[in-house]
């Protein structure tokens, strides 16, 4: 519901908090004043205004970059229609729209769709030719997961154990690490995923350095991997899912994961 458009009061300089009436943009109060105030125009000259509306243009650009070719013209595209909700093309909202380049042709799909599709297993593929899909592709993806916050559309605590597993492996592979499967890790027994956060907070002290940006929170998030018997297998696939997600090259994170899974 879209906030009313004037301001509070004769003489505010703060905006009505009074939702707009369907098909106007006043609420029920100032849409029977006299000549209300728009709060957008007696802002018009702010700075702040201003440096508000260039940050949430950077915004909206970076998230359309993220959603791949074809976002804002739907021209040359290889299918015409959704695969899993058969919208059409043209229907298909910027924000939910995602597609990826493979032989020439650029292959579209709704966002959350496709993210419960990739999920489901350790090489995903494209839906429509079973060619794998790109590790640029699913970089983009998991950018609009975390971003978005789209569902892994599990039903059940197993199927959400194996979606987060399959979506960690993932990184790993797209990182160098061809040989990972996440048999691996749901094999563990608690205490050896307790060792294995003890070996991973120690790592990251020396591998991150003091003027890393994400250092404190890596490390508190490996620190939360050290609650004993209250955790659960999947909190720790949570845990490890979340690390992954947090810098834009994940590397260093997958190698001390790894380091410290193979130790245990």
């Amino acid at each position: 519901m879209n906030r009313c458009a004037a301001v509070r009061k004769r003489g505010a300089i703060d905006q009505c908090l009074a939702s707009a009436l369907k098909g106007v943009v006043f609420c029920g109060r100032h849409a029977r004043t006299r000549g209300p105030v728009l709060w957008a125009s007696l802002h018009a000259a702010s700075p702040v205004v201003r440096i508000q509306a260039l940050v949430r243009g950077w915004l909206l650009r970076r998230r359309l970059a993220h959603a791949g070719p074809g976002v804002v013209s739907r021209k040359n595209l290889a299918n015409d229609e959704d695969l899993f909700t058969c919208e059409v093309k043209e229907r298909q909202h910027p924000m939910s729209y995602f597609a990826f380049e493979e032989a020439g042709k650029i292959w579209w799909f709704d966002a959350q769709s496709l993210w419960v599709w990739m999920v489901r297993s350790v090489e995903p593929v494209n839906p429509y030719t079973k060619v794998p899909i790109p590790p640029e592709a699913r970089r983009r993806l998991r950018m609009i997961q975390r971003h978005d916050r789209l569902s892994y559309g599990a039903k059940t605590v197993a199927d959400m154990m194996s979606c987060r597993w399959n979506a960690i492996v993932q990184i790993f592979r797209d990182n160098g690490f061809i040989d990972v499967h996440p048999q691996q890790f749901t094999n563990f027994e608690e205490a050896d995923y307790i060792t294995m956060f003890v070996f991973l907070e120690r790592d990251l002290q020396v591998v991150l350095s003091e003027q890393d940006i994400h250092r404190g929170e890596l490390l508190r998030l490996s620190r939360r991997g050290l609650v004993g018997r209250r955790a659960s297998r999947l909190h720790y696939a949570y845990l490890l899912l979340r690390m992954l997600s947090i810098p834009r090259d994940p590397y260093v994170v997958v190698f001390s994961i790894l380091s410290a899974f193979y130790r245990c």
